[in-house]
């Protein structure tokens, strides 16, 4: 059965775009992306190979549209399980150094000093 698990865009400890914000979506997409780069790199460094699929998804809210990295998994696969579940246990607290560069120059172009 196919099914996927709903993981941030950010490490735990780390600020993030806010819902609202003139700029919010431009700066959570390139969060995602940078999340979605920095998991699968955790996961190629813990598994030989990677049979799980990671997304970016929009999500649609009162709000406003917020996004979300989707696992997905065979629930019968119980390699492509143990992945999914190894992000969720070993989700970052922060951004590997390269990605936080990434994302501080990312939106120091754009004006916006994130914190």
């Amino acid at each position: 059965m196919r099914d996927y698990l709903s993981l941030d865009t950010t490490p735990s400890d780390e600020p993030c775009a806010q819902v609202g914000h003139d700029l919010y979506r431009s700066i959570a997409s390139m969060e995602a992306q940078l999340m979605k780069q920095q998991l699968e790199k955790l996961l190629n460094l813990n598994f030989s190979d990677i049979i799980i699929n990671l997304t970016i998804s929009q999500c649609f809210h009162d709000f406003g549209t917020y996004y979300e990295i989707r696992a997905y998994y065979d629930g019968d696969n119980e390699r492509q399980v143990e992945q999914a579940f190894f992000l969720d246990d070993n989700y970052p607290e922060h951004w590997s150094p390269d990605k936080k560069k990434t994302l501080l120059d990312y939106c120091s172009n754009k004006g916006f000093t994130y914190s």
